[in-house]
């Protein structure tokens, strides 16, 4: 039997190894391996994407979402801030329709874009408009203006490098970030009319400025939270939506004191083709009561064209 000192001596000499065991030599007991350095994201070049864009638009026949909206004035010294909820529906041949309301009875607005038609009704305010879509698109300074070309549900949700009077287009990096550049011509000139902005790890669209034909800015759309659905349950095949769409929107005026955000809680595509035209017809109810005098305003019908040229707000 080992003796109670050659124990003890083998504890001491094992009680000596036993941080080098752990941590290595004395010269190497500070050595770490590098950090490792985070790949980020790839996505597909530019070359491939912008086709990507076009073929999600061809894709798409109709959309019906249910939103959750929040609108935001800072063009005076008291911002104001509404949180409502609508629905916006729209099809591929540029109609669309947006119901925006308060709690779950009162309608603050609805506005119609169909054909060659723009409608805008203000129930609270007793006020409809109507004009033409060519009169309202001129608009710059009006948020119309940015709706009328850029709010059908092909460009809106599902944004592309291209207008119907598109020439050509350029792509560029600008501070590291993607940008694609569509062009229009008239004669000799050729005008920017949209910029896109690609977002850098995913093959969609983060932001997109519009542009008039005298390239004076129209609005942005800012885009978030894209959406890339799986196969939907119960669907044949494990068949998917046809294309990713953005959870979240902010349509903002040039200035940026403007906005209204919409954020997706419901979407579908293709399920109501096609939308029926009486679905795009706003229909004039009977005003709600005025809380102050208890008596409802009288509907009036105004030109949305000559209200627009007189410079004031269609919303006051």
């Amino acid at each position: 039997m080992r003796s109670l000192a050659a124990c003890r001596g083998s504890a001491r000499k094992l009680a000596l190894l036993l941080p080098l065991l752990l941590f290595g030599c004395a010269s190497g007991r500070y050595a770490r391996l590098p950090d490792p350095v985070p790949e980020p994201l790839k996505r597909d070049p530019l070359d491939k994407i912008v086709p990507q864009m076009d073929e999600r638009r061809n894709a798409v026949r109709t959309l019906v979402a249910k939103v959750n909206i929040v609108l935001k004035d800072r063009s005076k010294k008291d911002a104001k801030e509404q949180i409502l909820n609508g629905y916006y529906l729209g099809d591929d041949a540029g109609n669309m329709r947006l119901r925006v309301k308060y709690g779950e009875d009162t309608l603050v607005m609805d506005l119609s874009i169909h054909s060659d038609t723009v409608e805008l009704y203000l129930p609270r305010k007793g006020r409809f408009y109507r004009g033409s879509r060519k009169e309202v698109a001129e608009a710059t300074g009006s948020e119309l203006a940015l709706l009328t070309q850029i709010g059908s549900v092909q460009d809106l949700f599902f944004p592309r490098a291209w207008t119907e009077q598109a020439t050509e287009r350029r792509t560029k990096t600008e501070d590291g970030v993607d940008v694609v550049y569509v062009i229009e011509r008239r004669g000799l000139i050729r005008r920017r009319v949209r910029r896109l902005e690609i977002a850098p790890d995913q093959p969609v669209v983060q932001m997109i400025k519009v542009m008039d034909r005298q390239e004076h800015p129209v609005g942005s759309v800012a885009y978030a939270d894209w959406r890339f659905p799986g196969p939907r349950a119960g669907a044949p095949n494990g068949a998917k939506l046809p294309a990713p769409y953005p959870g979240h929107l902010t349509l903002s005026s040039p200035d940026g004191r403007r906005s209204l955000q919409m954020e997706v809680e419901e979407l579908s595509l293709n399920e109501d083709a096609p939308i029926r035209p009486e679905q795009f017809e706003i229909k004039l109810r009977k005003p709600e009561p005025d809380q102050e005098n208890q008596r409802a305003p009288e509907v009036k019908v105004l030109d949305l064209g000559a209200a627009l040229r007189s410079g004031k707000s269609l919303w006051e």
